[in-house]
This record gives structure tokens, C-alpha cells and sequence, in this order.
């Protein structure tokens, strides 16, 4: 029983670490976004 919980810590661990990546990716991207409409503003 306890290794099925270890299991399950290191499955959520790993969907927990893929959030975290994904959602730097979506701030990068709104970032990116800000800076071309800015440039496109100034431009």
C-alpha cells in the first residue's frame, strides 16, 4: 500500500513540475505578445 502512495506522490509531483512549465510558457508568450503590440504602437 505504501508503494501505490509513493507512486502517486511522484505522478503528482510530475503533473505539478508540467503546470509550473506550461504556465512560465504562457507568461512568456503574453510577454512576447505585449512587446510586438507595444512596437507595433510605437512603430
Amino acid at each position: 500500500m505504501e508503494f501505490a502512495v509513493i507512486n502517486l506522490n511522484k505522478m503528482n509531483r510530475k503533473v505539478i513540475l508540467n503546470q509550473r512549465q506550461e504556465s512560465r510558457h504562457l507568461v512568456e508568450v503574453d510577454r512576447g505578445l505585449e512587446t510586438k503590440m507595444a512596437d507595433d504602437w510605437l512603430s
